[in-house]
Formats: C-alpha cells, structure tokens, sequence
C-alpha cells in the first residue's frame, strides 16, 4: 500500500534501503539527509526541494520526479535513466553529478546550475531548450544528443561532436568553441597584433 506524505520539511536523517519504497511526497523538504543506501522503489516526489542531501550509491529506479529541485546535493554515479518519464522535471542548483547517466531521457527545459557534470552520459538524450549555467562538462557525453535551443554560454570543458548531435540554435561563447571544433578536426588560434 503506498504512503503519502504532504507538505513536510524532514532534517539531518540517514535513509535505511527499503523505507521510503511505496511512498508519495508532495510540496516537501529534505535538509541534508542521507539516501545512499536506498533503494527507492515506487517512489514518488512532486513538487519537492532537496537541499544538502546525499544520493551517492542510491538506486533511484522507478522513482517520478515531478518539479523537484536538488540544491547543493551530492548525486554522483546514479543512473536517471530508469527514473518515470512522464513529467519528469528537475533542476540541480550547485550539485555534483559526476558519472551519473541520463540516457534517453526527455529532460528539455531543465536547469543546470553551478553543477559538476564530469563524465555524465546524455547520450540520445532530449536537451532541448536545458539550461548548462557554469558548468564543468569534462568528458560528458552528448553523441546522438537532442540539444536544440540548449544554452552552454557559460559552461567549460564541453566535447560536443555537431555532426553526431542536434544543435540547433544552441547558444555558446565566442571563447569557448574548441569543445565543438577539435571533435570535426578544426583548430582554432586566437593572437593578438
């Protein structure tokens, strides 16, 4: 039988695997908690904010998250790609997500903030219209990607291959176009006179 929970703020608790399984949050709070050993299964979060919390080594399979919002959260290594894809919409406010994966997920419009994305998988993802705000993309993969309208402005360290992912009117800096250019063979040098 599945919980629910409503418009609850929840504090400094470490998370055993199986005790939010069946569970519905809505309109809530988590102030630095620990989910690393969860295993989150039929798991829903609406309208939530997590903030300072620990995800790292969490199984997040079968869990919808619907308008949730991560702040100064530690999500590395966790695969977003079995997460419910009907409405599933997010965003990471100075959040570390290394090596988590994203793959073929419909995440567009979403926001990325101040976040560490090393190594993260969005490959044959729907970027369209996302928000990469100072980022660092070191070696996060984007090939077969949908980044239409994505805005990478003020992000670094990108590696995008334009012929093996759709970026129509994407939005880059002028300073910062190596990350597309060294993937189709082009170097480009900048001197000053």
């Amino acid at each position: 039988m599945t919980s629910y929970i409503y418009q609850s703020t929840i504090a400094n608790k470490c998370f055993t695997r199986d005790e939010l399984n069946l569970t519905e949050f809505e309109d809530c709070t988590f102030i630095d908690c620990d989910f690393g050993a969860c295993n989150f299964l039929g798991v829903t979060f609406l309208s939530w904010s997590f903030r300072y919390c620990q995800f790292e080594g969490a199984q997040i399979n079968h869990v919808a998250l619907r308008s949730v919002k991560f702040v100064n959260c530690n999500l590395k290594n966790l695969n977003f790609a079995m997460c419910d894809r009907l409405l599933f919409e997010f965003e990471f406010d100075h959040c570390r997500l290394d090596f988590s994966k994203f793959y073929t997920l419909p995440i567009h419009a979403a926001n990325f903030t101040n976040c560490s994305l090393l190594a993260v998988d969005f490959m044959k993802t729907n970027l369209q219209g996302v928000l990469f705000d100072y980022c660092d993309m070191h070696r996060t993969e984007f090939e077969v990607a949908m980044a239409q309208k994505a805005n990478f402005y003020s992000s670094e360290n990108y590696s995008i291959n334009p012929s093996k992912t759709k970026l129509n009117k994407a939005v880059f800096a002028a300073t910062k176009l190596e990350g597309l250019v060294n993937q189709i063979g082009l170097k480009i040098h900048s001197f000053c006179k």
